[in-house]
This record gives C-alpha cells, sequence and structure tokens, in this order.
C-alpha cells in the first residue's frame, strides 16, 4: 500500500504540473490571440490610412497634371503671340528699309 500511496502521490503531483502548465499555456493562447487581433486590427488602420493617402496623391497628381496642360497651354499660345510679332517685326523692317 505504501508504494500504491507514493504512486497515488507522485500522478496527484503529475497531474497538477500538468494542470498548472495547461493553465499557463491558455493564458498564453488568450494573449497571444489579444496580440494577433490588435496586429491585424493596427495593418487594417495602416492599409486604410495608406488607401488614403493613395487617394489623395492620386488627386494632387491629377490637379498637377491640369496645370501642367494649363501651363502648356499658356506657352503654346505666347509662342503663336511671340512668332506674330516677329513677322510683324519683320515687316516693319522690311517696310521701313524699302523707303
Amino acid at each position: 500500500h505504501f508504494e500504491e500511496s507514493e504512486k497515488m502521490d507522485a500522478d496527484g503531483n503529475l497531474i497538477e504540473e500538468l494542470q498548472a502548465n495547461c493553465e499557463l499555456q491558455r493564458t498564453r493562447i488568450v494573449q497571444l490571440e489579444s496580440s494577433l487581433r490588435q496586429a491585424i486590427s493596427s495593418q487594417e488602420e495602416i492599409k486604410k490610412i495608406n488607401g488614403s493617402e493613395l487617394h489623395r496623391s492620386n488627386e494632387i497628381i491629377k490637379e498637377l497634371r491640369q496645370k501642367l496642360a494649363s501651363c502648356m497651354s499658356t506657352i503654346d499660345s505666347k509662342n503663336v503671340e511671340l512668332l506674330n510679332l516677329q513677322t510683324a517685326l519683320g515687316q516693319y523692317y522690311a517696310e521701313s528699309e524699302a523707303k
């Protein structure tokens, strides 16, 4: 009976250790699940911010392209004006020399 009692005590101790270990593992799992949820939430927030920044950047690019097109149009019209002035000036000098 003494051996059986020792064996039962040892088994009881082993069971207690296993239960304690199991409880620690459960606690760790809960912590890991919480950390995972936070990481996923942070990642989703970052995706949302990046999407918003990308949209804003695309809007800025669109505006800049419109401004560039407007500037190019202005330059083209100024070049036409300059060409017309050069032609008129050339005619003026030609007429002046003819006199």
